[in-house]
């Protein structure tokens, strides 16, 4: 019986916290899935940020922020993504969401490059649809990441 409850509470039974989740086990499945994910996150909160700074003088820094992690995102996400579209496993694991997935977040990367091309001059300022398909393709992801999975 002690036995038993030495490998209940061993150290793989126990709950791992967001940071272990983020720094260790994201790790292993590569240095593009840790990139990918401290992009995510880091895209997340100044997203948020970036919503909240009509009451925040802050927005050309939560702006470069914003698109810093997007960058990370692009550097990470498309090894990650290519490495699980080319794997049998996980296309039988995650089925048609790997695709969904993929899909969506190849509209988020590719509308704000297209953003960060306008605002650097790259590109003419003329009115184009990109913050738009850019939110609306972020929020549509996140609500398929959420009730999808």
């Amino acid at each position: 019986m002690s036995e038993v409850f030495a490998e209940l509470t061993s150290f793989k039974f126990r709950p791992r916290g967001l940071l272990e989740l983020l720094f260790v086990w994201t790790f292993r499945g590569g240095f593009s899935s840790t990139l990918f994910h401290l992009g995510m996150i880091g895209g997340i909160l100044t997203a948020v940020l970036l919503e909240l700074s009509r009451w925040i003088n802050l927005g050309w820094a939560l702006t470069w922020a914003h698109g810093f992690f997007g960058l990370l995102v692009i550097l990470g996400g498309i090894p990650a993504l290519l490495k699980r579209l080319f794997n049998k496993y996980s296309r039988l694991v995650y089925g048609t969401m790997l695709f969904i997935d993929f899909i969506l977040l190849c509209i988020v990367m590719l509308s704000g490059f297209m953003i960060v091309l306008t605002t650097s001059g790259l590109l003419p300022a003329t009115p184009t649809p990109w913050p738009v398909i850019h939110v609306t393709s972020a929020y549509i992801w996140l609500l398929v990441s959420f009730f999808g999975n």
